[in-house]
């Protein structure tokens, strides 16, 4: 099992600093904006440090405004993880984008006739070794120092991943160059050169006659990713009611009359004949059956499909699966069962769960109606993670149990 047992975010987003020691089921709660899907995003970047490319234009505004670096730190079955983000020296802000043109820039050299294609090496050459030359004139301690403001280096055991976000300077800088390379190409019987990199087409130099055509459209270009370990699978509320990615895998039917059967044995829909993603079959007492498409059923029976989906599968037995609201658009009886499923799930197929939640009722759920054996293992396995402007305050089972009514109020904001 893998079991995050000890974590530290410091600097993340919102979050100024939060540690704690998970359980098996972990609720996170709080008013809103308190940081309760950074922290999700947190454990998820621990384990997925791949994901950070996730935050699109946004990775330059993952490090807390306060802070200078972002650092995330766990502790799994003895082992330390860490996933860290900062700014780059200017040094390695240098190093970065030599390593971008020298290297993660190619050229594809098209020419207005086709009895000089031999001639393309030669001006890809030339091309390089006049990119290079320019880069070192133009990068200037005054440029340096706003170039890796818009650079971002993670880092993980695994090594540092630096990233080109691609910002007014670096456009700037490399619009220069590339322009002061199109005056030089000019008296080349040139068409056109394509400019890419690793994340695709960046650049178009467009030659007709006397004047050149410049045309640049930059993303983020990371230059090398890391690897996620596949320890944590995030599960988001806004994905549940959207379509159900569906596979030839050979197991996905199987799958489909599991969910079928426990929406059966919990009574979630009355009447349940059949169950499939396209269709629901009804048979009342009398024998009579109607048919109902599955869109036509409501978000909230949707949404619990969706989840069932993602937490029936063998790829989450023993991992850390991260949940974002499940209770968005359920009925109260879906909250109820999802709740013991949740728990069942838990115990006995070895998962960590880290929830966010702003329900109550859903919250109250975890203590109601509870049986001994699963009360006894809440006991040990339940964490209330209530998240605030200052941290997050971890209460146990017992004490969360004792503040019911006090949380009820805060979550309304009384």
């Amino acid at each position: 099992m893998t079991k995050l047992e000890h974590i530290e975010v410091e600097g993340f987003k919102g979050l100024e600093r939060v540690e704690f020691e998970p359980t098996d089921i972990n609720l996170i709660t709080g008013r809103n904006n308190t940081g309760k899907t950074s922290l999700l995003e947190a454990v998820d970047l621990l384990f997925n440090p791949a994901h950070y490319e996730d935050f699109g234009d946004n990775m330059d505004s993952v490090i807390h405004v306060d802070h200078n670096y972002s650092e995330i730190w766990g502790k799994v079955q003895e082992q330390e993880v860490e996933t860290a983000i900062r700014t780059p020296t200017s040094s390695e802000a240098q190093s970065y984008m030599i390593e971008v043109v020298s290297e993660r820039v190619k050229y594809e050299v098209h020419f207005s006739s086709s009895f000089i294609e031999e001639r393309a090496d030669d001006i890809k050459d030339t091309i390089d070794k006049s990119a290079q030359r320019l880069l070192e004139e133009k990068l200037t301690q005054t440029v340096l120092t706003d170039l890796k403001d818009e650079m971002r280096v993670l880092s993980t055991g695994s090594g540092k991943f630096p990233y080109l976000l691609c910002g007014d300077t670096t456009r700037t800088l490399l619009q220069d160059i590339w322009r002061q390379i199109a005056e030089e190409l000019r008296q080349e019987d040139l068409q056109n050169v394509l400019i890419k990199s690793n994340s695709g087409l960046v650049g178009l130099m467009e030659f007709d006659s006397e004047q050149t055509e410049l045309q640049m459209g930059f993303g983020e270009i990371p230059l090398r990713s890391p690897e996620n370990t596949g320890f944590a699978s995030f599960i988001k509320s806004t994905n549940l009611i959207e379509s159900i990615d569906r596979t030839d895998d050979e197991q996905e039917p199987i799958k489909i009359d599991d969910i079928g059967d426990f929406i059966k044995d919990t009574k979630l829909v009355d009447d349940l004949k059949t169950f499939t993603l396209d269709y629901l079959v009804f048979e009342d007492e009398s024998g009579n059956k109607n048919q109902i498409p599955y869109n036509f059923m409501g978000d909230g029976f949707k949404t619990i499909v969706g989840l069932l989906w993602e937490l029936m599968d063998d790829d989450v037995e023993d991992q850390i699966v991260l949940i974002e609201e499940p209770e968005t658009h359920m009925h109260p009886g879906y909250v109820a069962e999802l709740v013991h499923f949740l728990i069942d799930l838990a115990r006995d197929e070895g998962i960590q769960f880290f929830i966010t939640t702003h329900d109550h009722d859903f919250i109250k759920d975890f203590f109601t109606e509870m049986p001994g054996e699963k009360r006894d293992y809440l006991e040990d396995e339940f964490s209330l993670v209530k998240m605030d402007d200052f941290g997050a305050d971890v209460m146990d089972y017992e004490n969360a149990e004792h503040h019911l009514k006090d949380l009820h109020l805060d979550l309304r904001g009384i």
